[in-house]
């Protein structure tokens, strides 16, 4: 072999190499866990997008979900090594601070949640069967 197939080679192999590593750097990033304070406004920031919340609603959505996130928080350390207590703990946390939110949406918007999460279901059972998620075809087609 010539030296500048040689040198083709490893210039290749070292581009192939940073590649790696630099998707490896991001990964690392997108999967920074979110403080519960973060969690609190990311989540009642879309309810307020999606259900055209009043900023009362959306100041007493934000603390109902910021006390259901610092409790998830501290019941992680609680549980640790009991995945089924855990999740069961959750769950009911989970039911009760639905309900504390349904207390503060209007009949518009508890319809227009049961129907978004609705359509959430659907696209997770169609994400399981293998088909694309909406948002992602979006994506392919632009």
């Amino acid at each position: 072999m010539t030296k500048s197939k040689i040198f083709s080679i490893v210039a290749i192999l070292i581009v192939f190499l940073s590649i790696n590593i630099l998707n490896a750097q991001s990964d690392d990033v997108k999967k920074t866990k979110k403080t519960p304070e973060e969690r609190a406004k990311m989540v009642a920031d879309r309810m307020q997008k999606k259900l055209e919340l009043t900023d009362v609603q959306y100041q007493s959505i934000y603390d109902v979900l910021l006390t259901n996130f610092q409790q998830r928080a501290k019941d992680r350390e609680q549980f640790q090594g009991e995945k089924k207590a855990f999740k069961k703990s959750q769950r009911e946390k989970r039911k009760a601070a639905r309900e504390q939110i349904k207390n503060i949406l209007t009949d518009e918007q508890k319809a227009k949640m049961k129907e978004l999460r609705k359509q959430n279901k659907m696209n997770k059972k169609k994400n399981k069967d293998g088909n694309v998620h909406p948002k992602n075809k979006q994506k392919k087609l632009k």
